[in-house]
């Protein structure tokens, strides 16, 4: 299983943080505890190979802009074949 590059929750900040904006050690501890568990399940269940790269954006897009022009040159044969057809009655 891949790991993500993230930043580190610094739990003992947000511990401290909390403590002086006046929260309950207990309490800031225990959400402390929980916030690094909900990183950790997330990060564990996420593969990387489940991730878009930038590189691959960028190839979706380019086959986007290739189906696009090719779409309008056809569209653009198709209306001067049917307006042939209808000038040439």
């Amino acid at each position: 299983m891949a790991t993500l590059n993230a930043k580190h929750f610094d739990a003992l900040a947000y511990v401290k943080q909390a403590k002086l904006l006046g929260a309950d050690e207990n309490l800031a501890e225990f959400q402390a505890r929980q916030i690094e568990q909900a990183i950790e399940v997330a990060t564990s269940t996420i593969e990387s190979k489940d991730l878009a790269t930038k590189q691959d954006i960028e190839l979706a897009i380019a086959h986007l802009k290739h189906d696009t022009l090719r779409f309008v040159v056809w569209t653009g044969v198709a209306v001067i074949v049917a307006l042939g057809g209808m000038l040439a009655k």
